[in-house]
């Protein structure tokens, strides 16, 4: 195969691609891109160099940058490097988890935090995001910080693991029921 865009991808990564896509019938190529961004790209990438490689996969796969854009930020949680900080809480608002209590454990995070969905702490520790669908709808509500997710969480569960990531000494346990005792108060001086 000859890819129009090799800067980007090693010998042994273009090697990979072709293997990779030999695994799927002529016209589904669609279905190996999560498979090929999540091995080709990594979080120390620049965006110069991720833009690049989105080139060249979607070439390779016959869909849209965007698309794997999409599938990369989406389902593999990559964010731009501005966006990062130390823990980004993701919690699933689709229909399953609002109706099973995903409301509830946003109002926690956010009551917790002291921030509205959509932002970050003051420190930059944390960010507050909504997700429309984690893929476990079975097991909901669903919440995701950084890379670990996790289901069938309860506000008091939440806030209990919002504390163990904070390092602040955990005022509450997993089976107690006052959701939030001691908020989240970010060091001005943290980083």
């Amino acid at each position: 195969m000859n890819l129009p865009f090799v800067s980007c991808l090693s010998l042994d990564q273009q090697k990979m691609l072709q293997a990779l896509l030999k695994k799927y019938p002529k016209g589904a190529e669609k279905a190996a891109t999560r498979e090929i961004l999540f091995l080709l790209l990594s979080p120390e990438m620049e965006e110069a160099q991720i833009q690049e490689t989105i080139k060249a996969v979607s070439y390779c796969c016959g869909v849209s940058p965007r698309f794997l854009t999409e599938v990369m930020r989406n389902d593999l949680g990559y964010k731009k490097r501005e966006e990062k900080v130390s823990a980004a809480v993701s919690i699933c608002t689709s229909l399953p988890c609002l109706l099973r209590g995903g409301g509830e454990i946003m109002k926690a995070c956010e009551k917790w935090l002291g921030l509205p969905c959509g932002t970050k702490t003051i420190d930059g520790r944390f960010s507050l995001t909504k997700k429309s669908c984690f893929n476990q709808c079975t097991e909901g509500p669903i919440a995701k910080i950084n890379q670990d997710q996790r289901a069938g969480l309860t506000p008091t569960k939440m806030v209990f693991w919002l504390q163990n990531l904070s390092g602040e000494e955990s005022s509450i346990s997993p089976k107690d029921t006052t959701v939030v005792r001691n908020p989240y108060r970010p060091s001005q001086n943290k980083k």
